[in-house]
């Protein structure tokens, strides 16, 4: 079994999958949080931002040496390629921002010779949609999506998955499920691995 995940920061990431014999690629272009993460076998840890287009872009995040962001995932869990992402309103004043490097899911997934993803989780605050979109679905099987659609405009990313054979599913206020129709069966419970928090900003129990 394989997964993918863009945007990982640096809890509740799907590395714990390789507990169950999984293997995969997590994406996290503050690094950080990336470097906080165990390094585990069996997975590819790549330092970039994923978006449709390649090349260096700005990305914007919470400071992660201010005090208040360590201790407090929803604070480090923010960070966007978009600037005027809304939830940076949260603390305006430890928004920082650095250039880094931008592959599109064509590179990512050709690096590794991808062929098949069993889970690809998407959390790019404001980018899931334009992410997903790109995604080589000519030349890799995704088997199951998982995305927040909280602050994307939702019909056009529906519309392609469901014209590809998925089938849609809101697992929560703010998480979408496309899961596809020839999707093989797998060992764990999504449920399990969505996203740490919901449009409330609470914590998922």
């Amino acid at each position: 079994m394989f997964f993918v995940e863009i945007g990982s920061c640096c809890f509740d990431t799907l590395i714990s999958l390789t507990e169950k014999g999984w293997s995969g690629i997590v994406v996290e272009p503050v690094k950080e949080w990336l470097d906080q993460l165990p390094r585990l076998e069996g997975v590819a840890y790549e330092n970039v931002a994923v978006s449709d287009v390649s090349g260096e872009e700005y990305f914007w995040f919470m400071d992660p040496e201010a005090d208040e962001v360590n201790g407090d995932d929803i604070l480090k869990a923010i960070g966007s390629l978009d600037k005027d992402f809304s939830e940076f309103e949260r603390a305006e004043s430890l928004l920082i921002k650095r250039k880094v490097k931008v592959v599109t899911p064509t590179e990512l997934l050709g690096k590794y010779n991808v062929k098949h993803v069993d889970l690809l989780k998407v959390d790019a605050e404001g980018y899931d949609d334009r992410i997903v979109m790109s995604m080589p679905f000519d030349k890799v099987r995704f088997d199951r999506i998982l995305f927040e659609y909280s602050h994307i405009e939702e019909k056009p990313v529906v519309e392609l998955l469901k014209s590809l054979g998925y089938e849609i599913e809101h697992i929560d206020a703010g998480d979408m499920l496309a899961t596809h129709k020839d999707a093989k069966s797998i060992d764990i419970d999504i449920e399990d691995y969505r996203f740490a928090f919901g449009s409330d900003g609470k914590r998922h129990q």
